[in-house]
């Protein structure tokens, strides 16, 4: 496991971390560096905080920093996880409470507005300084939380992995030629010469874009960005939630994820 410095080893639990020169790196495979505080395990968000991983839902979730980088099997089998929940309050040693939101730390004014702002949520966890380094400072906490989903920075598994070449794409319709038939040579006779007419050949109609049969999702698509791109072929939530059975949860899709188009 490689990890950027010993604050992050030990924000993971990781145990007597080993400093390598780059020369001595070059015989290792790297595939991936374990940095931030919001990591997946087996399609679950988990932020590290004090040596363990703890549980968070997807909601609270999306209000940490970064995307979250999923890990593998192994590497969530051995790294240490806490059996209590994490939710939307951290405090410091010095008893400063912070409200996560929006991918940033804001400061709550006192214990009272801390109560008062918490209600029947999660309580707080105490975390180190380099924790809260991970997160920038925004504006002071206000008297209410944010309970939705944040867009910029909504939890989707895996998307830390190198984003594919979205697999829809609309196939450029020709530009209609338009033909015209030869005039016909009007004879020469007594008789009034007949008006020569001009007759055109019908004009090909544009081919229209080909449905695609599957879609792959990309970095940073949502499951409402899929369905209003693939309006454009009749796709409605609906039918491409029945074409695809085993997405159980919408916000946990997974980039690299293909899905039927019906």
């Amino acid at each position: 496991r490689i990890v950027a410095n010993s604050n992050q080893a030990a924000l993971l639990g990781l145990k007597s971390p080993r400093t390598m020169t780059k020369t001595q790196m070059r015989g290792y495979s790297k595939t991936s560096r374990l940095t931030g505080v919001k990591f997946i395990c087996g399609a679950k968000p988990f932020v590290a905080i004090t040596g363990k991983l703890y549980p968070i839902g997807e909601v609270d979730a999306s209000h940490y920093p970064g995307r979250g980088l999923a890990l593998d099997s192994g590497t969530c089998a051995n790294l240490p996880k806490s059996s209590a929940s994490l939710g939307r309050f951290v405090r410091d040693a010095n008893k400063n409470y912070y409200l996560v939101e929006a991918q940033t730390k804001r400061l709550i004014k006192n214990v009272a507005a801390y109560q008062k702002l918490k209600g029947s949520s999660t309580g707080s966890v105490l975390v180190g300084p380099y924790f809260l380094s991970q997160i920038k400072t925004g504006t002071a906490a206000g008297a209410t939380i944010n309970t939705e989903l944040f867009e910029p920075g909504v939890f989707i598994p895996g998307a830390n992995q190198p984003s594919p070449s979205p697999s829809v794409s609309a196939s450029p319709s020709p530009t209609p030629s338009v033909s015209r038939s030869p005039s016909p040579t009007p004879s020469v006779s007594r008789s009034p010469s007949p008006t020569p007419t001009v007759s055109r050949a019908p004009s090909p109609s544009p081919t229209a874009a080909v449905k695609p049969k599957t879609y792959t999702v990309a970095s940073g698509d949502t499951w409402s960005r899929i369905v209003s791109r693939l309006s454009v072929w009749g796709v409605t939530d609906a039918k491409l939630s029945a074409a695809n059975p085993s997405v159980t949860n919408k916000n946990l899709i997974l980039q690299g994820q293909v899905l039927i188009v019906p």
